[in-house]
């Protein structure tokens, strides 16, 4: 049975309603732009002909006053209805007539009016926009699209103060970091720290824009024991390379047993927990020596570890006349060389040797490990 009309009209116009509540912004937009089209195309002609009208009764010479008259075309009078709404009044044209001043009056009135709701629309578009990306942000709904940024995997007390640390840097002071932790909210309030809420799977790396990433950070998850948590770090790794096999991976483990099953897994596997004892111990034999590595190793005192490619005039020098060169011009501390070696499968690889010979020839694709004062020369 076919419904009646009204039914219908009805049924449409709630509809309707609806639709423009749902898309309320678009609407009051579309709104002002047609009063301004309305106010910029129609009223002024009919003000340039209220003025004509009215002139062409009263003066004989029409031909003299037309002449005489402000607004004397459609180019004038949109001239006029914009400098009028915009309330910048020029007062280079404007209506002479009693019909042009009242419809002059309508101008200024809702044109004023619907100047005004465009620009709080235009603003609150752009706080809501605001507001909602600090909330994604927070809750890590959303993604990031930079580029040449760290990822940090897993979140676990470490995450504080790796980030203190590379703020405190200069090369690292304003590199965006990108967590990736199944957490409720972002746990650090930093403009360049996003987080991003859920696993360590394909989809949350490729939210965390993985492929133009500078380093990933693996950290362990300290809710599973040091043997799964190790297992769910590795897993970690090998995703990561499948995305992005070109990024620099530092993982993090607990077992150190694993250094040697897992050993080209990542670029570098760090040990949790073994520099504190070492240090430990080392303080038991050699009091204080616990300040001297902190000393070295954060950013906020004195000294840093800085990493410095061998220069030109350097390459074949000795590692004595380097390091005392080093030392009396820059203040600087040669403790190790970063150099190519090639193991016994003849493969190329990256190696370091601490306190190396005298003797010892630098070579260009070397890197000067080195104790400075002063940030002047970093880097990764």
């Amino acid at each position: 049975m076919q419904k009646p009309p009204k039914q219908n009209l009805n049924r449409w116009i709630k509809k309707c309603l609806k639709f423009v509540e749902t898309k309320k912004p678009i609407f009051q937009f579309i709104i002002i732009v047609i009063i301004f089209i309305i106010f910029a195309c129609f009223i002024p002609l009919t003000i340039s002909s209220s003025e004509s009208q009215e002139i062409g009764k009263t003066i004989p010479d029409l031909s003299k006053e037309l002449h005489d008259t402000n607004i004397k075309n459609f180019g004038d009078g949109l001239w006029w209805t914009i400098t009028t709404i915009t309330t910048v009044g020029y007062g280079d044209i404007y209506p002479k007539t009693v019909p042009g001043k009242l419809i002059a009056v309508a101008v200024m009135l809702v044109g004023t009016v619907a100047l005004e709701l465009s620009r709080v629309l235009i603003f609150s578009i752009i706080i809501d926009r605001k507001i909602q990306g600090k909330i994604q942000e927070a809750l890590g709904i959303g993604s990031y699209d930079d580029e040449n940024h760290i990822i940090i995997c897993e979140y676990n007390h470490r995450i504080n103060q790796i980030v203190k640390e590379l703020r405190k840097n200069p090369e690292t002071r304003k590199t965006p970091v990108v967590l990736i932790a199944d957490i409720e909210r972002n746990p650090i309030n930093d403009d360049n720290f996003h987080f991003i809420k859920g696993p360590i799977n394909a989809d949350n790396l490729k939210k965390a824009n993985l492929a133009q990433a500078k380093t990933v950070i693996i950290l362990g998850d300290h809710q599973l024991s040091p043997e799964n948590r190790d297992y769910k770090a590795i897993l970690a790794c090998f995703n990561v390379k499948k995305i992005n096999s070109e990024v620099y991976i530092i993982l993090e483990i607990a077992d150190e047993t694993h250094l040697e099953t897992y050993k080209g897994v990542a670029n570098e596997m760090i040990v949790s927990g073994k520099l504190s004892s070492l240090l430990i111990s080392n303080a038991v034999i050699n009091h204080n020596i616990s300040e001297v590595i902190f000393d070295i190793l954060t950013y906020e005192y004195g000294s840093e570890i800085q990493k410095i490619r061998v220069s030109q005039d350097q390459v074949d020098s000795r590692f004595i006349e380097v390091f005392m060169d080093i030392k009396r011009n820059e203040q600087k501390t040669v403790i190790a060389i970063e150099t190519t070696v090639i193991d016994a499968e003849k493969v190329e690889k990256r190696e370091i040797i601490t306190n190396p010979q005298p003797n010892y020839k630098l070579k260009a694709d070397d890197y000067l490990i080195v104790i400075a004062t002063e940030i002047n020369s970093y880097s990764n």
